[in-house]
């Protein structure tokens, strides 16, 4: 491995957490909507509220899920794409040897050297290099991707499918207890007499 695929094995590393928050964050986004949603529509169901209340409700419900969004998905793919910064190399490295205890200093040590080889007078600079290379040559068989635990991620997906699987049974069952009240929550400058 020399230097640069370590640099790429970690740039993978980086896209690879970055996917995992993003599909977590998608997870979450999700969940909170929906029970947000059934929240807001359930109570105007059942209470017939004014129009200030049911403008509290919409813009309520689009302020909160767009900055849950802005949070918890589009901010990490931000940072994927490289609008925002990126996590460095050395935080990347400390996450990565927390998984593979057997590299924990290695690959931090062999990022901090290879950062002091520019700054480094000339003839120090070809030993630098050569114990860069040993360090990354010993990290060879390790692929820093795997570092990210997608199983446990994987397990957030039932907060998203429970809350959607209540909206589509109760969409089925009746779809007047979603679509009346909603409506209602949506035009909240009008008046709706209550039954």
């Amino acid at each position: 491995m020399t230097e640069s695929k370590l640099y790429i094995q970690l740039q993978k590393f980086i896209n690879a957490y970055y996917n995992n928050k993003i599909y977590k964050g998608l997870v979450v986004w999700v969940s909170i909507a929906v029970i947000l949603f059934l929240g807001l529509v359930f109570s105007e169901y059942f209470s017939y509220f004014s129009s200030p209340i049911r403008a509290a409700f919409f813009y309520g419900f689009i302020a909160i899920t767009l900055f849950n969004f802005c949070v918890l998905v589009a901010e990490p793919l931000l940072r994927k794409l490289h609008v925002l910064p990126q996590m460095s190399y050395e935080k990347a490295a400390k996450i990565i040897g927390a998984h593979f205890p057997e590299i924990d200093d290695k690959l931090l040590n062999a990022i901090q050297l290879n950062e002091q080889i520019a700054n480094c007078p000339p003839e120090k600079t070809e030993l630098l290099l050569a114990c860069v290379e040993q360090r990354t040559m010993e990290m060879n068989r390790f692929h820093f991707p795997l570092a990210i635990n997608w199983r446990k991620t994987k397990r957030y997906a039932k907060y998203a499918i429970v809350p959607l699987l209540l909206l589509l049974c109760i969409f089925v069952l009746n779809n007047q207890l979603i679509t009346k009240p909603t409506q209602r929550i949506v035009r909240y400058e009008q008046y709706f007499e209550k039954p």
